[in-house]
C-alpha cells in the first residue's frame, strides 16, 4: 500500500474512533490496542520515508551544478591542470594565456571542490571555462570578449 493511501486510511480510522462511531462497538482494551497500533504506524512512516530518501541519495550519480554552459572537449592541459587546447562547437581553440583561475567549493563532505574555473585568452577571444570536478566534464561558461581587431591606421591630416 502506498504511504499516502495508508495515511488516509489511518486518519479515517482515527476520525471514526474519535467521533465515537467505532468506540461504542469496541471494548476499551481493543481501543487501546488500536490506538497504539495507529500511533506506531504514524511514527514509523516518516522514519521509513526518510531512510528511503537517504538511501536513494547515496546511490544516485552526483549531479552537476545547474548552469547554462556548453560542454567542450578539453584536448590538452598545461601541467595537467590549466587549459591549453579545447574544442567547442566543432572549432579548435588554442589558449594563449590563462588570465585568472579560481575554485567553487561547498562544505558538505568530500574535498568540497566542485569546479575549477579559468578565464582564458585565445586568438578567437576571451572565455570563461570550468571543469566540473565530480563529473570530470569541461564547459564553456561564456565568451567574455570578442577577438581583438586590428586597429585602423591613424592618418594625420595636416594643413
Amino acid at each position: 500500500m502506498k504511504p499516502l493511501r495508508l495515511l488516509v486510511v489511518i486518519a479515517t480510522v482515527l476520525l471514526l474512533v474519535a467521533s465515537g462511531v467505532a468506540a461504542a462497538r469496541l471494548s476499551p482494551k481493543t481501543l487501546a490496542v488500536l490506538a497504539g497500533a495507529v500511533a506506531g504506524v504514524l511514527a514509523a512512516i516518516p522514519t521509513s520515508l526518510l531512510i528511503v530518501a537517504i538511501t536513494r541519495r547515496q546511490y544516485e550519480r552526483p549531479q552537476a551544478l545547474p548552469h547554462s554552459a556548453d560542454p567542450i572537449d578539453m584536448r590538452e592541459r598545461r601541467h595537467g591542470y590549466f587549459p591549453k587546447l579545447f574544442v567547442w562547437r566543432g572549432h579548435r581553440y588554442r589558449v594563449n594565456a590563462v588570465e585568472r583561475c579560481w575554485t567553487v567549493s561547498r562544505h558538505s563532505g568530500g574535498n568540497g571542490v566542485e569546479r575549477h574555473c579559468f578565464r582564458v585568452r585565445c586568438p578567437e577571444g576571451t572565455f570563461e571555462v570550468h571543469q566540473d570536478v565530480r563529473l570530470n566534464a569541461w564547459y564553456v561558461e561564456r565568451q567574455i570578449a570578442p577577438p581583438p581587431t586590428e586597429a585602423a591606421p591613424i592618418t594625420c591630416l595636416m594643413r
